[in-house]
């Protein structure tokens, strides 16, 4: 009996133990009840942080109205302090006033006056009437004894301030001597300062292209000029190093003046012969038919008459060819 009992409490325990390892294969390991039990500490153990992700830069064309601005190296414009080496003022005085006798002419046929002026005296920095003279290292005392290291060109406030080269306007500030200033990085590696400036023309802003003659300013007398006569103080510095007289250059853009103006001349003059030549007679013609024509349309009809009579005539024959009758022809 007792044998009996034996095997069959074996066999349960065999058929249970076979159950268990059936539902959990892997087993815990066993439960050390003497290992010491973690301290806490007073800090919670910082779980590791992921490495952060390099973000890839993406290289992106320039958009027009964000084209990059080239950096500029500008010249200190302020004179050292002293007086060695000062001169006086030499003259003669240089004035554009003659170079602006075109104007009238030009306006006549159709020309802004305005845009007369720029293309007749630019790259001259002042497309008005406006005189100077030779005041480098003229001796200054305010604020402080100084040389001058610029050209005073004197003109009335207002008056329009161009660009006299190709190149980017690299900065526009207000300073304490010069007031309101523009530098201009020419692309011929020259910086141009203009000072004293009443105010900028609309559309100026740094890192603006401009070409001669743009209008960039206007002339004024801020800074240490104010209360004085309104001018432009005008510096140039090659290689954007220590600045020379702009004097050669402004009597050298002076003397081409002439032959810009004349060659505007022509060019207006071929553009309205037309006008005179074909538009003016039909005109005439048209106000004839209708009410006569009117006193004022045939004394300038006299005048282009005469006038092409002189272009095409030597002056013995103008006579006999007046009593012709034969039309004018406009001149070649």
């Amino acid at each position: 009996m007792r044998a009996w009992i034996a095997a069959a409490l074996g066999l349960v325990l065999g058929f249970s133990a076979a159950v268990a390892a059936a539902a959990d294969p892997l087993p815990l390991p066993p439960l050390n009840l003497l290992a010491p039990s973690p301290t806490p500490t007073s800090e919670p153990t910082p779980s590791p942080q992921p490495a952060p992700r390099k973000e890839r830069a993406v290289e992106r064309p320039p958009t027009p109205a964000q084209s990059p601005r080239q950096e500029v190296a500008l010249p200190n414009p302020l004179p050292p302090p002293g007086l060695s080496g000062a001169r006086e003022p030499q003259g003669p005085v240089r004035r554009t006033d003659p170079l602006l006798s075109y104007i009238p002419e030009l306006q006549s046929l159709g020309v802004d006056p305005g845009l007369a002026a720029r293309r007749i005296l630019a790259p001259f920095p002042v497309a008005a009437p406006a005189w100077y003279l030779d005041d480098w290292h003229a001796p200054r005392l305010n604020p402080y004894p100084h040389l001058h290291t610029g050209t005073d060109i004197f003109a009335a406030e207002g008056s329009p301030v161009v660009a006299s080269a190709s190149g980017v306007v690299a900065r526009l500030a207000e300073e304490y001597l010069g007031g309101i200033v523009l530098y201009l990085a020419g692309d011929d590696g020259v910086v141009y300062y203009y000072a004293h400036l009443s105010g900028y023309a609309p559309g100026i802003e740094e890192g603006k292209r401009v070409a001669p003659g743009d209008l960039v300013a206007f002339v004024g007398n801020t800074g240490d000029a104010q209360g004085g006569p309104a001018h432009l103080h005008f510096q140039v510095h090659p290689g954007g190093g220590l600045p020379v007289s702009p004097v050669p250059l402004l009597d050298s853009w002076l003397a081409g003046a002439p032959s810009r103006a004349r060659a505007m001349l022509e060019e207006a003059r071929s553009r309205a012969w037309w006008r005179w030549e074909i538009l003016f007679p039909l005109r005439l013609v048209t106000e004839t038919l209708a009410d006569g024509p009117p006193p004022e349309a045939l004394a300038r009809l006299d005048e282009i008459r005469a006038e092409r009579l002189a272009q095409l005539l030597p002056e013995e024959d103008r006579e006999a060819f007046e009593g012709s009758g034969l039309p004018v022809l406009a001149a070649g």
